[in-house]
């Protein structure tokens, strides 16, 4: 059953494509964005992020939730070749708990992809990375081509306070809004740190919504794509992005830390480490024994 903030959610995102108006470009509004980015295969209209913190007032649990909305115009035929889709999660940091991929064809067709459409599969190992239970969840827009658009959007649940995602404004398509929303309650504590952004056209706004909540929101616009190029350094000494981070939250008039400094930080690391061990073990000993482990 859909949670009272997946339902508000959904709401919300409704009206944002109502507001959009029809899925299917105009000639004289596609030629104008083939002229613009006259060297690109596609274009991302609108990327955004929405982050919500709740505290669970019956299991006391910090629930955050993440859903990321792209939709992306495709600017040349080319793009019929590069249909395959993949998003990155973890089992231990998150789940993926909603996910919706729709495309639009230049007639205004409307093509839905099928929960059957989606799988989940391993990603590469890597030996140079702390924890490494990466996972893909694979599917493929089943047609694209000049004129279409595609609209995919998706919900984690994160497991681990300690760690957001960093919200990357740039990718490999130009973007016309990458927008990110974080809402808490006044009680919980959080900590910014922006990276990249300086010289750049950045909105910032704090603002205080109805119920008490605090919202903050980032947003640019007009942003090129993301080029690498050999010999460059790690992309995120370049691309402008956001990391969140929380300090503490109030649970029954107590407050719980969470990563509020150093010394926290190096604690968790320990406790990671235990219960890294501990998880181990359990599957080792579900495999002995002839157990199924699911992921």
């Amino acid at each position: 059953m859909m949670s009272t903030y997946s339902k508000k959610l959904g709401v919300l995102m409704s009206s944002l494509l109502l507001s959009c108006g029809g899925f299917a470009f105009e000639i004289e509004q596609l030629a104008s964005y083939q002229q613009k980015y006259a060297n690109t295969m596609a274009v991302v209209l609108n990327h955004s992020q929405f982050v919500s913190l709740n505290v669970n007032a019956k299991t006391g649990e910090l629930e955050i939730y993440e859903t990321d909305y792209e939709e992306v115009l495709y600017l040349k035929e080319t793009s019929k070749f590069y249909t395959s889709q993949s998003i990155y999660t973890s089992d231990f940091f998150e789940d993926i708990t909603e996910i919706s991929a729709t495309i639009y064809t230049n007639t205004g067709k409307k093509i839905k992809l099928s929960s059957s459409d989606f799988q989940i599969v391993d990603s590469a190992p890597s030996s140079w990375v702390f924890h490494d239970d990466d996972k893909e969840l694979t599917f493929t827009l089943k047609e694209l081509g000049e004129g279409y658009r595609t609209v995919i959007q998706y919900t984690k649940k994160v497991k681990r306070p300690e760690f957001f995602e960093m919200f990357h404004f740039m990718s490999g398509y130009p973007m016309e809004k990458s927008r990110i929303e974080i809402v808490h309650a006044p009680t919980t504590q959080l900590k910014f740190f922006e990276q990249n952004l300086e010289g750049k056209q950045v909105k910032v706004e704090t603002n205080a919504l109805k119920k008490g909540n605090i919202q903050h929101v980032w947003e640019m616009n007009d942003l090129p794509e993301y080029k690498t190029e050999d010999g460059s350094t790690d992309m995120n000494n370049h691309l402008p992005f956001l990391i969140a981070q929380i300090v503490k939250y109030e649970l029954y008039g107590e407050e719980i830390k969470v990563l509020g400094s150093s010394d926290d930080l190096h604690a968790y690391f320990q406790d990671f480490l235990l219960l890294k061990d501990e998880n181990e073990a359990k599957v080792k000993t579900k495999k002995e024994k002839g157990g199924m482990y699911e992921v």
